[in-house]
This record gives structure tokens, sequence and C-alpha cells, in this order.
């Protein structure tokens, strides 16, 4: 496997040499480490000292530096790469080049780094596995990504707040459009870079509303990922087929399908394929492990949202014996997690049994389970609420008295950008269907 190329390098460098004014617009993405040989990495270093001293950059600046620290055995090292570019039209791309083989052998360096350390006779694995976490949270590929980030200026921002307004003046969705329009109402759509927490008691529909809101994604061309701690991937699959088949999934996971569901599940089977949809079903996965997936799911894929099936399931790498403590390390790495990577992440969370102690059923901010933090690092907290689950046949006068037969409760109870809102909606769970009444 080729890790370095000294043409390339030879060419980069050229370029730097024989035009100097071009350094500016590269200048983020040029690194010491992108050359591999030892003068390259020497005459680099003294362009980039040229260019911070704001000194004429040229073949006559480089050679008296060279003769400074005798080194004018490299005269016409520096004489042969500058007489070949003639243009610097493709000096960004010769740059990436070398990005992407300095990678590599940051990924080789790290790797035989662990190789080594694992070596040692009295490291334990938990050891070694917390040493690899802290080993590929510091990649080279990460600094370059932070290091190119485009900032905009204040008359950018300015600029973007005013085309987000004119958006909702026109009725238009600032966020990712869903099938509930209580989402696209109050909160605009799935925003990115916020945290939205959809909590209930067990048996509400949370993974209904996941499978739901992952298809709403997926059928407009987004690209998903899942991260499912409870169900494996086949099941969530299942589910996600059920949803757009419609066929319940009691006949694909035990009574079989009948003639017209096999017919149907072919009729959707090409379409359901081409979904952008990534699952990974690691159980208990830490949230310094989900860290690393998702971003390697947004570097491969470029996923445009994150689902969490849920995160009590999730684990801290150092165990703290308190619980309370590590749901609060989580929720904040998720909304660090959600900027970071510019994509919305909608966690599902179990409520506390308090619930279940009160007469009114309808969950409340304080019901969020162990941890207040969820509450505060949240952008927007959504709860679930089917009276029918508790043998509540009918809705109170909000609702006219109506019956709660297969019907949900959809409750913005947080909404940082937006208005509280309530609504109802149908729900059919054997599909994982969400439906307007």
């Amino acid at each position: 496997m080729k890790i370095h190329d000294k043409n390339i390098e030879d060419l980069v460098l050229g370029m730097m040499i024989t035009f100097p004014k071009d350094i500016v617009n590269h200048y983020s993405k040029l690194n010491h480490d992108l050359f591999f040989d030892k003068n390259n990495q020497l005459i680099y270093d003294l362009i980039i000292k040229k260019y911070h001293d704001n000194d004429p950059i040229n073949l006559v600046t480089i050679s008296v530096e060279l003769g400074k620290i005798n080194r004018k055995d490299l005269d016409l090292h520096i004489i042969s790469i500058s007489a070949s570019p003639t243009s610097s039209a493709h000096l960004e791309y010769y740059i990436m080049i070398l990005v992407e083989l300095s990678v590599k052998r940051d990924f080789i360096k790290k790797f035989q780094s662990l190789i080594d350390f694992a070596k040692k006779p009295d490291e334990d694995i938990f050891h070694l596995r917390d040493k690899a976490f802290q080993t590929f949270e510091n990649l080279f590929i990460d600094k370059f990504i932070d290091k190119n980030k485009s900032l905009n200026t204040f008359s950018q921002l300015v600029n973007s707040v005013e085309k987000r307004a004119a958006k909702i003046e026109q009725g238009k969705l600032t966020g990712i459009k869903t099938s509930l329009p209580i989402i696209n109402k109050a909160m605009g759509g799935w925003q990115k870079s916020d945290l939205t927490i959809v909590a209930g008691r067990p048996g509400m529909g949370k993974t209904a509303f996941l499978v739901q809101s992952v298809v709403d994604v997926a059928s407009q061309g987004g690209s998903c990922a899942v991260f499912s701690l409870e169900m494996s991937s086949e099941q969530i699959t299942g589910r996600i087929i059920n949803n757009i088949t419609e066929i319940p999934n009691y006949s694909i996971l035990r009574k079989g399908m009948n003639q017209d569901e096999w017919y149907k599940f072919k009729e959707y089977k090409k379409h359901i394929s081409s979904l952008k949809i990534h699952i990974d079903d690691t159980p208990s996965i830490s949230i310094n492990n989900l860290r690393l997936k998702a971003k390697m799911f947004k570097m491969r894929y470029d996923i445009d949202i994150i689902f969490i099936d849920y995160m009590q399931l999730m684990t801290v790498d150092r165990n703290t014996n308190n619980r309370e403590q590590e749901i609060s390390l989580i929720s904040r790495s998720l909304k660090a997690l959600a900027k970071e990577l510019n994509v919305p992440v909608i966690a599902l969370s179990q409520l506390s049994r308090k619930v279940e102690e009160r007469s009114d059923k309808r969950p409340l901010l304080s019901d969020l389970r162990e941890s207040g933090a969820i509450e505060q690092d949240a952008d927007e907290v959504l709860f679930l609420f089917r009276p029918e689950y508790y043998g509540i046949d009918t809705w109170n006068y909000d609702y006219n008295n109506e019956t709660t037969e297969n019907q949900i409760e959809i409750i913005i109870q947080k909404n940082r950008q937006g208005g509280l809102l309530s609504e109802r909606y149908g729900i059919n769970l054997p599909t994982s269907k969400f439906y307007t009444l």
C-alpha cells in the first residue's frame, strides 16, 4: 500500500515557492505532517516561517535560509522542484492527495502503537480498550476537518437568520420534514444540531415513533443512522418493513405471511432496500463508542440524522457508581455530538415509575428518569402518552371525551426555539405506523 509520494510532495513545495501568493488560499490545509520526506519537511518549515514573517518567498530567500542551517546541499533540489510547475491550478488537488496519504500513515502509526501496547504482559484488556478510545479520539483526519471547518462571518450569519425567517414566513420548513404535523408546526421539522428527547413509559409506542420517523426521513432520500441498543438490527428492519408495507409484524415474526402479504412485500422490497438506513445494534454501547461510530457514519454515508433507542441502555467508559452522573454525561455528549456533526439527534428515553403512581398518567418533565440534566441539555422534549394502555377508554374534555382506542398523544413539553403543543394521532402498533386523525 502506498503511504507517501515524493513526486507529489515535490510538486506542492515547488508551487509554494513559485506561486507564494496562493499559500494564503490553502494555508489551513497545509501541515508539516503532510510531508514524509525529511528534506521536504525541512523545506516546508522554512517556507512557512517566511510566510509567517511576511518575508518574500522565492528560490533566493529559501536558499539563504538553507545556508543559515548548513543545508546548501538542498539548493539543487529546490531549483529542480521549482522548475516543474507552470501553474498552481491543481495545488489543492495535490494537497488533498498528501492529506489522504498522511491519514493512512497516522492510522498505521496508531494501530502499531496499540499492537505494541497489547503485547505488554501486564496490561489488561480494559486498559487496552481505554487506550484505543484515547488513540482514535486524536486522529489526523479529525484535526484536519476541525481546522478546515468553514467559519461564517457575522454578516453571513445575519443573512442565514434572514433566510431562515423568510422560509418560516413562506410556510416552508427549516428542518427535516416529518409525517407528524405537530413536529413541523412547533419545531419546523427536525433541526440540525438539536438534541430531541422522546420519552414515555414502556408500552407507549416509543420504538414505533422511532420507526415512523426513520421512514419519514429515508423516504425523502435522507440518510439515517440508527443505534438500536434494545432490538437487533433485523428486528428494527422488520419494523421498518411493517411500516412501509403495512404488513403487521405478527405476520412476519410469528404467523407467516399470506399470499397477498408476500406479493406486497416483493412489490416494496426494491424500494425498501434502496433506503439509506444504517443500523448499529451494539448492546450497552458506550457514549464514546457511539460518538466514534457516528463520526464514521458521517464520513462514510454523510448521515442527515441520528436516532438512538434508548439512552438509559448506554454506558460510560468510567464507572462513577452514580447513574445520575452517568446519564448527565451521556446527555451532554449527545448534545455535543449533534453540534459537532450538525445533524439532529433523536434519543428515546424511559420515564420513571412516578407516572404510574398518579391518577393523571400524562407525563411531566420531572418524570424524566435518573437525571434533570436530560431536560437541561435537550433542545426539545416530547412525551408519548397512550391512555388505552392504562385502561382509560375516553379522552378528557380537551378531546371531547372521544375514544382512546388506537390513539396516542404527542406532547411537546420543552421547545427551546418555539412553543409547546399537544396533539392526538392514530397509532397502529402492529405496523409501527402513526397517522393523523
